[in-house]
């Protein structure tokens, strides 16, 4: 354990040497939290993990609408797919619906450009019996 030790510690120190004559990179600054949408529907982003909700330009931000509040969603239950506008107001812009989603991976939904979203969906769905 004790060798172990040592080479971490060794390790360490000759990166440290080896940065000390070079500026290292500031990290990046960051505004306060706000919000972007408002009532009187729910919002939420529309993101999974890496996926990115933003449009390539930084003008739009993809969007679940809702009026599940306190439950999950109900099997089929749709919601409204959007894109907020954060260049006009932050104004809400319907673009589809969607029955595949969920509050923890959405619908999947991520840009393909300024121009094109791709997302999951559900189509001709058959109620289970």
């Amino acid at each position: 354990m004790m060798k172990r030790t040592f080479w971490a510690l060794a390790a360490a120190s000759m990166v440290s040497l080896a940065c000390a004559g070079e500026e290292l990179a500031k990290f990046p600054t960051w505004s306060a939290p706000r919000a972007v949408t408002s009532g009187p529907h729910e919002h939420f982003l529309a993101s999974y993990f890496a996926i990115d909700s933003w449009s390539p330009d930084k003008r739009y931000m993809l969007v679940l609408e809702t009026d599940v509040n306190g439950r999950l969603p109900e099997p089929n239950e749709r919601c409204t797919l959007g894109v907020v506008d954060l260049q006009d107001g932050n104004t809400f812009i319907p673009v589809t619906t969607t029955a595949c989603w969920n509050f923890q991976e959405a619908a999947m939904a991520f840009w393909m450009d300024n121009d094109t979203i791709l997302f999951n969906d559900v189509r001709d769905i058959t109620p289970a019996e």
